[in-house]
């Protein structure tokens, strides 16, 4: 536990001060993008496939855009298509996009709460905001409140497998079983 919270501290002060993005012309940019498409007019996807990127926090957003840019973030195939659209961005334009979806409304699960966190999700806690599920960790950490079971096991199943890269959350998945990747995507998704 001291690792993970040493960790988390240590991420948290080394995020990148981020200029602050221009929302509208970010909602503009998504527009002409066909974000929409995916994560909703509004940052709020439409499908349990994609992330509701309203209420992100913009630090986490433009890190996420970067790692797209320059091919770190490939999941499977639906990656291919962040890769294309984001490799004509420049850091204002990612950090436009960021701050239009910042200032978006976080998405209501529509399930019912699920009260305290299972034993698995704890650690998570650590993080990720556990109470509310809103970005942790001074924004370096995503909030997963909002956002479907099915998108947030995939995220945990690339970070086990390796698919995608973050020390901390790569040794943290590593020792979960299926049943305990399925309660805290259970957990988090009813927030």
């Amino acid at each position: 536990m001291h690792k993970v919270l040493i960790s988390a501290i240590l991420l948290a002060l080394s995020a990148p001060i981020l200029a602050a993005g221009d929302a509208a012309r970010g909602e503009k940019l998504a527009a002409e993008g066909y974000c929409y498409t995916c994560h909703g007019d509004k940052g709020v996807a439409p499908s349990r496939n994609a992330p509701s990127l309203a209420g992100q926090s913009p630090s986490y957003l433009v890190k996420v855009l970067k790692e797209y840019k320059v091919g770190t973030l490939r999941l499977d195939n639906k990656s291919l298509g962040m890769i294309a659209i984001t490799q004509p961005m420049t850091e204002e334009d990612m950090a436009d996009l960021a701050a239009f979806y910042a200032a978006q409304t976080r998405p209501a699960s529509g399930a019912a709460s699920r009260g305290a966190p299972p034993a698995s999700a704890i650690a998570c806690g650590t993080c990720h905001n556990a109470a509310t599920g809103a970005p942790g960790m001074g924004g370096t950490a995503p909030g997963l409140a909002g956002m479907s079971a099915l998108y947030i096991k995939r995220q945990l199943h690339a970070y086990k497998t390796g698919k995608r890269s973050d020390a901390m959350m790569g040794g943290m998945m590593g020792a979960l079983t299926e049943a305990q990747i399925d309660e805290i995507a259970a957990y988090y998704s009813s927030q």
